[in-house]
C-alpha cells in the first residue's frame, strides 16, 4: 500500500512475516509500499531494508525535513484530500501554476538513485511488480522489467509533489490514485494475497464552502474505492494510524514497531487462513 511516511508500517509487517518463515513468492507495491517492497524483494532480509531506510533518512535529513514541511502545510488526511486541500493553500497553488511538482526533481532522483543504484528487476531475489498509473489513459500500469530505480520512482511519483516519470513512452505517476493495495498486479500471480492498508479513510463531514463540499464528495468516492480494493485481497493487515500523518518521517521507528505489533496480533488468524488456502489449492488451483 501507499501512505507516505505511514508506509514504513510495512517494515514491521515484513519483520513478523519473515520471522514466521512465510514463503513470499511475489511482491507488488504502490507508492511508499513500492519502495519498501522492492527493497525487500531485492535483499530478502528485512533488517537490511530497515538499516538502508533509516540511513537514507539520516543522510538526507534536510531534504526530507523540507518534504515534511510541504506535506504538513498541505494539511491533508488521506490520498483523496490532498489535491483539494492544496488549492486552499494559496502558496502551493501559486507554485503549482508554474511547476509540475513541489519537490525539486533533482532531490527526488538523487534519493532514489542512492537507494537502488544500478539494480534491475531481474536482480530481485523475490519477483517484484511496481504498480503505477499511466496518466495518458488513466489505467494501471505494471512494471516488471528494467531499471528498479525507474520502476519504483514511477510508483512513488505522488501527483503534485513529485514529477511524473517517463517510462517506455508512458507518463507514470503514483498508483495510489486507483488502488491502495496493489491487488490487480497479483491476481493471476499467486494463490493468496496479503495486503497492507495504511490509508485513513475517515474524514471530516463539516463544511463551510464549495471547496469543502468538493473535498467531502471526493472522500466519499475514495472511501468506496478503498473498500472495493481491499475486498480483492485474501487477508488485510490494517494499522491504527490515525495519530500519524503522511509527513511523519521522524516517526519511522514508531511506525515499524506498530507494524510489528499489529501483525503479531493477527498471526493466529493469518496462519489459519493460509493453511485453509493451501488445502483448497490442492483441489482448486488458480493460475500461476
Amino acid at each position: 500500500g501507499g501512505g507516505g511516511a505511514r508506509g514504513f508500517f510495512h517494515i514491521g509487517v515484513l519483520k513478523v512475516l519473515e520471522k514466521l518463515k512465510i514463503n513470499i513468492n511475489i511482491i507488488s507495491g504502490i507508492s511508499i509500499g513500492s519502495l519498501v517492497g522492492s527493497l525487500y524483494a531485492l535483499y530478502k532480509d528485512i533488517n537490511t531494508v530497515e538499516d538502508i531506510i533509516l540511513n537514507t533518512i539520516d543522510n538526507y535529513k534536510n531534504d526530507i525535513d523540507l518534504l515534511s514541511k510541504y506535506f504538513n502545510e498541505a494539511k491533508f488526511i488521506n490520498y483523496s484530500e490532498k489535491s483539494f486541500n492544496l488549492i486552499k493553500e494559496l502558496y502551493f497553488w501559486n507554485l503549482l501554476i508554474i511547476k509540475t511538482s513541489l519537490v525539486h526533481e533533482k532531490i527526488f532522483l538523487k534519493i532514489f538513485k542512492d537507494l537502488f543504484k544500478d539494480f534491475n528487476f531481474s536482480d530481485c531475489k523475490i519477483p517484484f511488480i511496481s504498480t503505477c498509473v499511466d496518466i495518458s489513459n488513466g489505467e494501471l500500469f505494471f512494471i516488471k522489467n528494467g531499471s528498479l530505480y525507474r520502476g519504483v520512482l514511477a510508483s512513488c511519483s505522488l501527483v503534485g509533489f513529485f514529477p511524473p516519470v517517463n517510462f517506455e513512452g508512458k507518463i507514470l505517476v503514483d498508483g495510489g490514485i486507483l488502488e491502495v493495495v496493489p491487488t490487480s498486479a497479483l491476481k493471476k500471480e499467486c494463490n493468496f494475497i496479503i495486503g497492507v492498508n495504511v490509508e485513513n479513510t475517515k474524514y471530516n463531514s463539516n463544511y463551510k464552502n464549495a471547496i469543502d463540499l468538493l473535498c467531502i464528495s471526493d472522500n466519499i468516492r475514495y472511501k468506496k474505492i478503498v473498500e472495493n480494493n481491499l475486498k480483492e485481497a485474501d487477508f488485510i493487515i490494517s494499522g491504527n494510524l490515525e495519530n500519524f500523518t503522511w509527513a511523519d518521517f521522524k516517526k519511522v521507528k514508531e511506525l515499524i514497531k506498530l507494524g510489528e505489533e499489529t501483525t503479531s496480533s493477527l498471526v493466529n488468524e493469518l496462519t489459519k487462513k493460509i493453511k485453509r488456502e493451501k488445502i483448497k489449492s490442492i483441489f482448486f488451483k488458480k493460475n500461476a
